[in-house]
């Protein structure tokens, strides 16, 4: 019972010594930084190309392209601040005009329910 390692464990300890070193030394070259930039570069480029394409192909179909519906998503997201901040705005508002004594500001469930259609 000296070696308690699993069988993949040591298998594995008697490669990672010789080729952790050498692989250590390639990842530390000049021409390895070179190869993964130039990959990197590819990589975005092709990624790119397939966009333009398929958005052409979805435009062509009269369907929206993922860029369409990201341009949407910022779109919304736009109007959802800026409905927060007009909410803010608005129960300061309220909160002054209460604090002025100019008589009690309707409640937003009292304005809800005034604004709601009579039922049948």
């Amino acid at each position: 019972m000296a070696d308690d390692k699993p069988l993949w464990r040591s298998a594995f300890d008697r490669l990672e010594g010789p080729l952790g070193s050498a692989l250590q030394d390639v990842t530390h070259s000049g021409t390895f930084a070179e190869a993964l930039g130039l990959a990197t570069r590819t990589r975005a480029g092709v990624r790119r190309e397939l966009e333009r394409r398929t958005r052409r192909l979805w435009h062509m179909a009269n369907l929206p392209a993922g860029s369409d519906v990201a341009q949407l998503r910022r779109q919304v997201a736009a109007l959802d601040r800026e409905l927060r901040q007009m909410r803010r705005a608005l129960e300061q508002a309220e909160t002054r005009r209460e604090g002025n004594g100019d008589g009690p500001a309707r409640s937003r469930q009292a304005g809800r329910r005034a604004q709601r259609a009579p039922r049948p």
